[in-house]
C-alpha cells in the first residue's frame, strides 16, 4: 500500500484538511426504497417517509443554505438504496455545484459504468457496504439472489475508474470509494480469520478505504439474534483487530460522531433528525419547511448534551442503552 487510505470528505479526511468545524455536514435522507432485504437494515419495521417528502425544488435552497452556514460534504444516507430515486442525479449535481462533496451509501448493486462516470464528474465519494466475500453469506444477509455477481462486476468499474480522483494529503491517500462491513456471527471467522490475513482488507488495497462496523439492534437486526447479537469476545477481537478502520464518521479521538456533533441531518419530509438513522425522532426538532437548517443547527447537540450528561456518553446515540429514552 502506498499510504494508510481515508475515504474523501470522511471525518478523518476533514481533519487533516484543518479540522472538523462546527456544521461541515449536511445529511439528507431520500424516501425509503430498496431492492434488497438485508438481515441487518435498521429501517425495516419502522414507518417510512410519513408525510409529503420535500421536492427538489425545495432541496435545492438547503443545499445553498448549507454551503453559505459552512459545510463541506453533503450526506446521502439512512433511508435505503438512494440510487432508486429519480431525484439523487439533480441533488448529486446541485451538491457539487455548490463546492460540496457528494457522499452516498449504497449496496453497489446500481453501480454501472453511465452511473460511475456521472458520479466522477461531480467528485462524489461512495461507501459501498459488502458483508462478505463469500457468495452464499453475502446472499443470505442481504436476501437477493444473483446479487453477489452483479456487486463484484460493479465494483471492478468502480476500482478501475476512481483512482483517477485519489489523491495525497498530510501523508494520506485520499480515495473516492470506501467498503464498509457489518461483523456478525455470519462472517467474523471470515473477516477476522485466525492466521490474521484479513481478506477485505486484501480486497480493498490501495483503491479502497475498508471501516468495520457492528450492526443497529434495531429493525430486522433486532429479529436476528442469532446473527447480530456480538459476545463479548467477539466485540474485544473487532476492537483489537480494527485499528485505522473506525467508522467513517468517528472523530480520530473515537468519542463522537462527527455527522452528528458537526452537522444537521434531514427526513424525506423535511424533519430534523438528531442523526440520518434516527428516523424516529420525527419532528420532535422542527421542519425545515419553517425555517431552513441554521434554526435548528444547536438544538440538536443541546438535546444530545442534556441526555448525556444524565444517562452517559456513547460515541453513537442509536447505540446507547438507553437511546429508547431519547427518542420519547
Amino acid at each position: 500500500m502506498k499510504k494508510p487510505t481515508v475515504l474523501r470528505g470522511s471525518a478523518k479526511h476533514l481533519e487533516l484538511e484543518g479540522g472538523l468545524r462546527r456544521f461541515d455536514y449536511f445529511m439528507l435522507n431520500l424516501p425509503f426504497a430498496c431492492n434488497y432485504s438485508c438481515s441487518k437494515c435498521c429501517n425495516a419495521i419502522l414507518p417510512k417517509t410519513v408525510g409529503r417528502r420535500l421536492a427538489f425544488e425545495e432541496i435545492r435552497p438547503l443545499v445553498s443554505e448549507a454551503k453559505s452556514i459552512g459545510a463541506r460534504v453533503m450526506v446521502i444516507a439512512g433511508e435505503g438504496e438512494p440510487f432508486l430515486d429519480k431525484n439523487l442525479p439533480k441533488i448529486v449535481e446541485a451538491a457539487a455545484n455548490e463546492g460540496l462533496i457528494p457522499y452516498i451509501f449504497t449496496n453497489g448493486s446500481l453501480l454501472g459504468k453511465q452511473t460511475i462516470d456521472f458520479l466522477k464528474k461531480n467528485r462524489a465519494s461512495l461507501v459501498v457496504n459488502i458483508d462478505s466475500l463469500n457468495e452464499k453469506t453475502y446472499e443470505f444477509l442481504v436476501g437477493e439472489k444473483g446479487s453477489f455477481h452483479r456487486l463484484m462486476n460493479n465494483l471492478e468499474i468502480l476500482r478501475n475508474e476512481y483512482p483517477s480522483i485519489s489523491e495525497e494529503s498530510n501523508g494520506y491517500w485520499i480515495v473516492g470509494a470506501a467498503i464498509n462491513t457489518v461483523i456478525s456471527h455470519q462472517n467474523a471467522s471470515e473477516v477476522f480469520p485466525p492466521s490474521g490475513k484479513e481478506p477485505m482488507r486484501e480486497f480493498c488495497g490501495d483503491d479502497f478505504a475498508l471501516v468495520y462496523n457492528t450492526p443497529f439492534l434495531k429493525g430486522n437486526a433486532e429479529q436476528h439474534p442469532s446473527i447480530f447479537n456480538m459476545a463479548e469476545n467477539l466485540l474485544q477481537e473487532i476492537s483489537t483487530r480494527t485499528e485505522g478502520n473506525i467508522p467513517l464518521g468517528t472523530t480520530s479521538d473515537g468519542q463522537w460522531c462527527a455527522y452528528m456533533r458537526n452537522g444537521i441531518s434531514v427526513g424525506a419530509c423535511g424533519e430534523i433528525l438528531t442523526c440520518a438513522y434516527s428516523i424516529g425522532t420525527g419532528n420532535s426538532f422542527g421542519n425545515t419547511r419553517d425555517g431552513g437548517l441554521l434554526k435548528y443547527a444547536e438544538l440538536v447537540n443541546q438535546k444530545v448534551d442534556a441526555f448525556y450528561a444524565s444517562d452517559g456518553h456513547a460515541r453513537c446515540i442509536l447505540r446507547h442503552p438507553n437511546y429508547a429514552k431519547y427518542i420519547h
